[in-house]
């Protein structure tokens, strides 16, 4: 269980799948923190039962708490970090001592440290927006990039006199190889699953 948020956010607590809100409650009963407490299974709490009486100090009062309810994730944050710096092809990227050095990519851990939502919602809102993991960090596709690259895939079935409902996705991916990575020739042929792929290998 983590809370995630930044300085400007409402904070929510997020497990490994499910994103929550917090709220602040009332209650009247007042609730007592104190640094022990002794839980049934204890000795002292048994010679409690017994009369025995034992002091424990308080550190503070409270009458409010927080209360945890199911929300949707926060994903708008997500669209306008992935937008600010779209893969166009390798030839746009910037190389220094041969690492490919582009401003403002994030790994999956830096997105959950900014983005408000759990673990398994953040790697379904990446699959639905069609989101590559390049060389370690999540980037979308260029529009152009995207147009270009399906142009080509086209220009091979046609060639090959494919079915375009069975076009043989590695194969075609490896004749196109030349002008694109793999990624995307088989993002094209699958746009429903998250690519991952290193522009090195």
């Amino acid at each position: 269980v983590v809370l995630r948020g930044e300085r400007d956010d409402n904070a929510v607590l997020c497990t490994k799948d499910t994103t929550f809100e917090l709220k602040v409650a009332e209650t009247s009963n007042t609730l007592l923190l104190t640094p022990v407490l002794s839980s049934p299974t204890q000795a002292d709490f048994q010679e409690a039962e017994n009369g025995s009486i034992f002091h424990r100090g308080v550190n503070a009062c409270f009458s409010t708490y927080f209360e945890a309810r199911v929300c949707r994730p926060h994903l708008d944050k997500l669209k306008r970090l992935l937008r600010v710096s779209p893969y166009s092809g390798p030839e746009h990227e910037v190389i220094d001592y041969d690492v490919i050095v582009t401003p403002q990519k994030y790994t999956f851990d830096q997105l959950l440290d900014i983005v408000q939502t759990s673990e398994e919602e953040l790697s379904e809102a990446l699959r639905r927006l069609h989101a590559c993991k390049i060389n370690g960090f999540w980037r979308l596709l260029d529009v152009d990039y995207l147009d270009q690259s399906f142009q080509h895939v086209l220009t091979v079935i046609e060639e090959e006199g494919w079915s375009v409902d069975l076009v043989p996705l590695h194969e075609c991916a490896t004749k196109l190889e030349d002008l694109q990575p793999k990624l995307v020739y088989l993002y094209q042929c699958l746009p429903s699953t998250v690519m991952t792929v290193s522009l090195s290998s």
